[in-house]
């Protein structure tokens, strides 16, 4: 580790560095990033859970190292209240002012050195601990659990009650909020959108918390931004224009990852990285699960030895296992990061793991069966993009059947995954890297937005 910090763990101040994680999906990252602050000998790591059970099998249990609660107590409104329109922006600014009091009173008790955060969009809690952390001078970095962009904000909001400027009856009281807030819009060509709705946006802006730039990952109270590679870095510089914050560290879990691969001289193993089209309101669930119906019975008829629904960490899996048992699938929902470098050929749709498949040169298949269309790719444009159930059994049986062509598109993946990021077990240093300069300079924390 580099000067600053190792220079104050000999000192009599204590360093503490605590990690805010809020999803299951989060807990890879948290877990290797504590490893690596407590080899380097940060004084103390905290991890504050709030919802998620924090497995602690793989990490150290001394005096240096704790998991708590990060529970900041049960709001007590009639559950009904928050269904109510207005109603629900008093019950919201009420709840996060009582958070924000609590969350102060918790910053004082754990005097951290830097308040490390997977996600800064989500109001409760991390939005409230982001701007009690301002209040408090203490510097907050973000690193990236997942990417998002501002095509699938869009879509995901589209068409939902409380989100447009240009329809609906309270129309008006968003271009308000939009005039003073033009950061909380989502913009395409078809429609112009608010990130939160309208009811939870102007409860942000009566609890002083409507300042940040929800169109990125990145964009809140945070010093600085964890990144996987100059591809997420270009877009999100290109969306805020926050020039300095993004970082490109690589992703902590991943330094974990296996990355040797027998390149078979047969396609035995499909990985499909299961979409979740109706999860993210990009399909209804019953277009959604016909669409599925016809993706499990492609790879049950394609001749391949073994086919894997790998299934999200926030899905439940009990949902799709008779689909899996009807086309005599298997399906996983372990880590993607743990299998995937197993796969022959991996499958997804618009996910931020088809990156992984490209840094490790196995060939890919995007899904575009919702029909995004997205353009903002973040270094995958090299992945053959399927439309339909037709080609997309074309696609595959090419694959399979082609060892030549498989095997020339898998290394064309791995020459062209540069602006992706890398592979080289040295994520975790560099954000502890990062870490290091943020507590050094002890700068005001993010910007005026």
């Amino acid at each position: 580790m580099s000067g600053f910090l190792s220079e104050k763990v000999k000192s009599a101040e204590a360093l503490h560095c605590v990690l805010l994680v809020t999803r299951k999906a989060m807990l890879p990252e948290a877990h290797a990033l504590s490893l690596a602050l407590l080899k380097h000998q940060l004084s103390r790591v905290t991890i504050l859970r709030s919802g998620v059970d924090a497995a602690t099998d793989d990490l150290p249990d001394n005096d240096r190292f704790a998991i708590e609660a990060e529970a900041c107590g049960r709001d007590v409104m009639p559950r009904g209240i928050w269904r109510l329109g207005p109603l629900r922006t008093v019950a919201l600014t009420v709840s996060i002012a009582r958070k924000r009091r609590s969350i102060a009173r918790r910053l004082r008790a754990l005097r951290p050195c830097v308040l490390v955060v997977f996600e800064d969009r989500f109001i409760d809690p991390e939005a409230i601990w982001l701007a009690e952390a301002r209040n408090a001078k203490v510097p907050a970095i973000l690193v990236r659990y997942a990417s998002s962009s501002v095509e699938s904000d869009i879509w995901s909001r589209r068409g939902r009650r409380g989100y447009s400027l240009q329809s609906g009856a309270l129309a008006w009281l968003r271009r308000a909020f939009a005039r003073r807030y033009p950061h909380h819009v989502l913009a395409d060509q078809r429609d112009r959108l608010l990130f939160y709705p309208t009811w939870d946006s102007w409860a942000l802006a009566f609890s002083g918390l409507a300042g940040t730039d929800p169109r990125i990952v990145g964009g809140g109270h945070v010093k600085r931004v964890a990144v996987m590679g100059t591809a997420e870095k270009d877009m999100a510089e290109a969306v805020t224009g926050l020039i300095d914050r993004f970082v490109v560290t690589g992703q902590p879990s991943l330094d974990a990852m296996p990355v040797k691969r027998i390149n078979s001289d047969v396609a035995t193993r499909v990985i499909c990285a299961l979409p979740q089209w109706a999860e993210h309101n990009q399909l209804s669930w019953e277009r959604h699960m016909e669409l599925l119906e016809q993706l499990a019975a492609i790879l049950e008829s394609s001749g391949v030895e073994e086919a894997v629904l790998n299934v999200h960490p926030k899905a439940d899996w009990r949902r799709y296992s008779n689909l899996a048992d009807r086309h005599r699938l298997t399906i996983s929902n372990r880590p993607l990061m743990e299998i995937i470098s197993s796969a022959d050929i991996f499958i997804a749709s618009w996910s931020s793991t088809l990156r992984w498949s490209a840094l490790l040169g196995i060939p890919a298949i995007n899904l575009d069966w919702a029909e995004q269309a997205y353009t903002a790719t973040a270094g995958t444009e090299a992945i053959p993009l399927s439309r339909a159930p037709e080609d997309f059994r074309e696609l595959l049986d090419r694959l399979i059947g082609d060892n030549g062509f498989r095997k020339s598109l898998g290394e064309r993946l791995k020459k062209s995954s540069n602006a992706i990021g890398t592979l080289d077990g040295q994520a975790c240093a560099r954000v502890v890297k990062m870490i290091d300069e943020v507590v050094g300079s002890n700068a005001h924390i993010g910007d005026s937005r």
